[in-house]
């Protein structure tokens, strides 16, 4: 009965601790690289940006809007008094789930910027109903309407196009400018809430069909039609020019008026083109014209992406003078074209024209590895504390594509790190292998006494998996049968039998187990994840995040939302709770997690690798009894009694060795600081134990342990 009552009271202590997990996002690690200390290291990087600036704070000053379209995610950056920009993360909740393209313009009038983004072929519209500085939306259009030639339509857009939304004909309202369905010309829906004497509102008007009169044929072809003969159809020019036309669609348009006339030219690309078009409009506030073309905008310093350029006019630093920033609007990467950790240039307009300023605005302070960022924290130098690792996905170089692992070192202290950036390619890692898709992820392999960082990669020969140690030069290899390409492998003694094993999650979101001693296959639907009927893993990690002996997995799901669980060994099942992943922000499309306790507080912290090429740190906040005797207790020992197994918990790296009462050693080994160590009975009987414990600083304890 006595036994009965002690489990079931560890039980519920366990339950109550697993449901007070608390996270909180951390920004303020102090990041150094060659040229100073970072401004904004935790941003998560860029790669196909999308800008617009919004009040987010209500302090009077435009915000900085990003969403980026490779991994669907949205960034926020206050803008400060002095024009520079500080990233804001508490304000991403506030903002409704978007995808394909998001813009910032005021519809209705009010002073506050509204939220135009994709919808099915179209338009929806979110109203901005922010007040007393609380950031709001709500959605009042989905699909938006516009009034066509013979009734209401769908105000088309393609889901990979932008298109321009502001005032065209210079009479207040936001209007709105999107290529038709070949994405040869433009259409014009014109805000007609001037002309009807409403308030200003979502009323469209199909107002022209082929706005400003030109056809956009290939990169460096455009067809005026206003220079055509008189009269001529958009359908008898499309017939005329077919053979030359693109058969694809994949357009940004954006509106300049830097002369404040009223009158607005055009910028565009195309998603084949590596160039950005300038159209000068030489019409009216009432009718566009358009008769000329400068393929390689601007003159002086011609934007060259690897394809689809898109352009986002606005003033960034509120002195009432419009920069451009320039992006690229690409999906992906492929064939690792586009140069990603020079994601978006700056231009200004100085002395007659317009100048670059940037070419990795904001960028140049984030930790930004390109794409497809796989962080750990790993004791890179053996000098005691954790440093920063991070795998990338590949960058285009003189060798052709290789993958890289960047290096920053903790030049801070174990608790509180401080990171300074080393090296791009750790341990020449891209030297030695032409790699892509690197994943990182640390684990203790049988015969050694710490941890080894372990990566994984794909190559011309197929997947790859090698390991290093601090104290070594070379990678070892590996051999890992069981993988195939495509799959990520896991090195983790899950069943915290002493033995390591391998968790291998395939294309589909299911995990198979093997042991990593012969390769037996121990189960191929681990823990079941292919039931799970919402969601399906993306990546996923271990860690005793609330120090109770029992592991929880952290999951990102394919849309980049974190999933926590507690883990039943012995029924081989998760235990989720989406609340704590919840609290999370959504990082997207093919993220990355990894579990360490980077500070060393004994509470295991979250790393959010993006496909954008930076890093998201969640630091364990979590209170637990045993986590709070942390600095007061040499040694931990629970449960105590025990029956199946023991967790010791330091305060100190040191050894332990565990004897009887005749003194004998039955077992021994090293404890890190903080990080609870896991030790089956197996063979030990029932009696009476005494395990010693002598940290490395001189520190000596004895304590008395009951297996039962």
């Amino acid at each position: 009965m006595k036994n009965l009552l002690f489990l079931l009271l560890f039980f519920f202590s366990t339950n109550i601790l697993a449901q007070s997990l608390q996270f909180t996002r951390n920004n303020s690690i102090p990041v150094k690289d060659s040229k100073g200390d970072m401004a904004n290291p935790w941003a998560g990087g860029f790669n196909s940006a999308q800008f617009s600036t919004i009040d987010v704070n209500g302090d009077g000053r435009d915000d900085l809007f990003t969403f980026d379209r490779t991994n669907q995610v949205i960034s926020v950056f206050l803008q400060k008094s002095n024009g520079t920009y500080v990233y804001a993360p508490e304000y991403i909740k506030n903002f409704p789930l978007l995808e394909n393209w998001a813009l910032c313009a005021d519809y209705d009038g009010d002073g506050q910027k509204d939220l135009f983004s994709s919808a099915p072929s179209g338009i929806k519209v979110f109203k901005n109903m922010s007040k007393g500085g609380v950031l709001a939306f709500s959605e009042v259009a989905n699909p938006l309407f516009s009034e066509g030639f013979s009734g209401k339509i769908n105000l088309y857009v393609a889901s990979s196009d932008i298109p321009a939304i502001g005032d065209v004909d210079g009479d207040g309202d936001v209007d709105i400018l999107a290529f038709e369905p070949g994405g040869h010309y433009i259409e014009w829906h014109q805000n007609m809430s001037k002309e009807m004497g409403k308030p200003l509102g979502l009323f469209f008007k199909k107002s022209e069909q082929n706005w400003g009169g030109f056809l956009h044929n290939d990169c460096r072809d455009i067809l005026f039609t206003q220079n055509k003969t008189p009269g001529l159809s958009v359908d008898a020019l499309d017939a005329v020019d077919a053979t030359s036309q693109t058969m694809h669609v994949g357009n940004s348009v954006a509106l300049l008026d830097y002369e404040k006339a009223g009158i607005p030219d055009v910028l565009f690309g195309h998603v084949g083109c590596s160039n950005l078009v300038y159209l000068p409009n030489s019409g009216t506030k009432a009718q566009a014209k358009f008769g000329q073309a400068n393929y390689d905008f601007p003159s002086k310093d011609p934007v060259q992406v690897a394809s689809f350029a898109a352009a986002y006019p606005m003033d960034l630093d509120g002195d009432g003078k419009k920069e451009i920033i320039v992006s690229t609007n690409t999906y992906d990467n492929a064939g690792y074209l586009q140069d990603f950790q020079h994601a978006a240039s700056v231009f200004t307009f100085q002395n007659g024209s317009w100048t670059r300023k940037s070419d990795a605005f904001l960028q140049a302070d984030m930790i930004d590895v390109g794409e497809g960022a796989s962080p750990v924290w790993w004791d890179a130098d053996g000098d005691g504390d954790l440093d920063l690792l991070i795998g990338n996905q590949g960058i285009r170089g003189n060798q052709g594509v290789r993958a890289s692992i960047y290096f920053y070192e903790n030049v801070g202290s174990a608790t509180q790190p401080a990171l300074l950036f080393r090296t791009a390619d750790f341990k020449q890692f891209s030297a030695q292998v032409q790699a892509t898709q690197v994943q990182l992820h640390v684990a203790t392999l049988a015969g050694k006494n710490q941890a080894s960082l372990v990566v994984h990669f794909q190559s011309f020969v197929g997947p790859g998996l090698w390991f290093i140690n601090a104290s070594e030069s070379t990678f070892s290899k590996i051999d890992l049968p069981v993988l195939a390409a495509g799959e990520s492998p896991l090195l983790v003694d899950w069943d915290q039998n002493g033995v390591l094993d391998v968790l291998i999650l395939d294309k589909i979101g299911k995990v198979r187990a093997y042991s990593f001693v012969d390769f037996t296959l121990q189960t191929s639907d681990w823990a079941g994840l292919s039931a799970l009927s919402t969601w399906s893993i993306q990546s996923f990690a271990f860690g005793d995040l609330n120090a109770d002996g029992q592991w929880e997995v952290v999951a990102l799901d394919r849309d980049g939302m974190t999933h926590v669980g507690v883990l039943q060994t012995n029924s081989q099942t998760i235990l989720w709770d989406d609340k704590i992943g919840n609290s999370m922000n959504r990082v997207g499309l093919k993220g990355h997690v990894s579990i360490s306790d980077y500070n060393q507080d004994g509470r295991p912290d979250i790393m959010l690798g993006l496909a954008t090429g930076g890093v998201h740190v969640y630091e364990n906040r979590t209170v637990s009894p045993v986590i709070t005797q942390l600095d007061s207790q040499l040694l931990q020992v629970f449960p105590n009694p025990a029956q199946q197994e023991v967790n010791l918990f330091a305060n100190e790296a040191g050894s332990f060795t565990i004897r009887n009462l005749f003194g004998q050693s039955l077992l021994s080994g090293t404890l890190a600081r903080a990080v609870i160590q896991k030790i089956p009975m197996g063979p030990i009987a029932k009696g009476l134990y005494f395990i010693e414990f002598q940290s490395i600083s001189g520190k000596m304890i004895q304590l008395k342990w009951v297996v039962d």
